[in-house]
């Protein structure tokens, strides 16, 4: 973005330049057969460029040219919409949408961090999310379909036990018991020793270890300089030395980290101390500084959302919801080609009437921007009809004419194609008509002209003082 000499760069500025890059990137994005939308669930900023220079911060600084590379990640329409029904249906709204690897990096690992090749893994229940940073900023994300569920399918299967009690036993594998008591599946109650919990696992482990190594390695490369393990997953045991003896680092290079590793967020509570609790504080703090995620506007009463970047058109809103270009613009109807005497005379089709666009009730366009809450509606185009001549129209009423050879009713409905000749009568002007236009309200008859007619041929027909005339101008 270039910038006025003298303009001091602000806030607003950065927002914007961020926003352009966003829809920079949306357009790159490849959606296959065109069937699925995507939407931008968050982004990362990789550098910023002052005058072709990387710079840490563009605001407060004067230049002649700024610019931004951005790390933008999108999900499919079809999720998007699953988590914001799941929330309207329990009567509340998304104020915004955030990737937890985003909002667990933006709480763990602060900027001056950044500068150190480190990754970050979120280990939930289903997934293990992975961040990646070098050199000041975030460089890549990634995701193993792989997670704490698996820990507990094991649990499972080895005490033949339900999930929750499973659950349960694993997280007693943090505390400092020896023995756990449950009942199993059968009614039978049970005592196990959690060292025996720990070696049935302990394969699982090893696989969530080799999966997020290997990711880890195939989104940097090589192995980072240190690993940090966040998420209610990372507390399986003896998961970080798996990965550690994975990535060849020394064991206390990959580390838990609960909440005493957010900085300059002060608690005083007692309930949150974990690293389950890192994602959910990061989630908080990534909100304070975001406005919501998206808009959504309504196209003759469907609900859109679109991504909140202030420049979304009604033409976006069009788009997803598949409305294609002929539904806006119509097409004329057919025209025909008739020889008449040996001499083509083209028939043209109705013209097409177009869509009708309002927004908010006044008239719209295509390009106008939308806001959150605007409603849209658009009466689509009527297709123009087909040329109707029929042969009574190109004759006088003193002539008759054959069609293609054969006598022909003067109500005989013209195809593209046929042939007509005229038997009897003057033919003279009896291929086109004269044309009546209203001038002030008067009507004027205009003479056939091959040509056709424009607008200023008009002023041949009436009277004009153009003394007065060229007062007025």
């Amino acid at each position: 973005m270039s910038l006025k000499e003298g303009i001091i760069i602000d806030s607003g500025i950065i927002s914007t330049l961020e926003m352009e890059a966003l829809s920079n990137a949306y357009s790159m994005v490849d959606i296959g057969d065109g069937e699925e939308v995507f939407y931008c669930v968050g982004y990362s900023v990789i550098n910023y460029y002052l005058n072709d220079y990387i710079i840490t911060s563009l605001e407060g600084h004067k230049g002649k040219k700024v610019a931004v590379e951005i790390l933008a990640t999108f999900l499919p329409q079809s999720v998007v919409d699953s988590l914001y029904s799941v929330i309207k249906n329990i009567g509340l709204e998304v104020e915004g949408l955030t990737l937890e690897p985003i909002a667990a990096m933006n709480a763990v690992i602060p900027k001056e961090l950044r500068l150190l090749n480190l990754a970050l893994v979120d280990i939930g229940a289903g997934t293990s999310d992975i961040a990646i940073t070098k050199d000041g900023t975030v460089v890549a994300y990634g995701m193993v379909p792989f997670a704490g569920d698996e820990i507990t399918e094991a649990i499972c299967h080895h005490l033949v036990v339900d999930f929750n009690t499973a659950e349960e036993i694993k997280i007693a594998l943090d505390t400092k018991k020896k023995t756990y008591k449950y009942t199993d599946v059968l009614g039978n109650k049970k005592t196990v020793k959690l060292d025996e919990i720990k070696k049935a696992i302990s394969p699982m482990v090893g696989k969530l270890a080799e999966l997020i190594s290997e990711k880890i390695i195939e989104l940097n490369g090589r192995a980072p300089n240190a690993v940090f393990l966040v998420g209610g997953g990372s507390q399986v045991g003896s998961l970080p030395e798996e990965v550690a003896k994975r990535l060849n680092l020394p064991k206390d290079r990959v580390a838990v980290r609960g909440i005493e590793a957010i900085k300059n967020v002060i608690y005083e509570g007692k309930k949150l101390n974990g690293p389950d609790c890192v994602t959910p504080i990061g989630i908080a703090i990534n909100s304070i500084n975001t406005t919501n995620s998206f808009i959504t506007v309504k196209v003759n009463e469907k609900e859109v959302k679109l991504y909140n970047s202030g420049k979304q058109k009604i033409a976006n809103a069009f788009s997803l919801l598949g409305i294609k270009p002929e539904q806006l613009f119509g097409q004329s109807g057919r025209g025909i080609t008739v020889k008449i005497n040996g001499q083509e005379k083209k028939f043209l089709g109705e013209t097409a009437k177009p869509a009708m666009i309002f927004k908010n009730g006044e008239v719209a366009t295509l390009l106008d921007t939308v806001e959150d809450g605007d409603k849209i509606v658009i009466n689509f185009a009527a297709d123009g009809r087909d040329a109707m001549v029929y042969l009574k129209d190109i004759l006088k009423d003193n002539q008759t004419a054959k069609v293609n050879g054969r006598d022909e009713d003067r109500n005989y409905l013209l195809k593209d194609g046929d042939e007509v000749i005229i038997l009897e009568g003057n033919t003279q002007g009896c291929l086109e008509k004269d044309i009546t236009v209203i001038v002030n309200e008067e009507p004027i008859k205009l003479p056939f002209k091959q040509e056709g007619y424009i607008y200023v041929d008009i002023f041949n027909y009436i009277d004009v003082d153009v003394k007065m005339q060229n007062q007025l101008n």
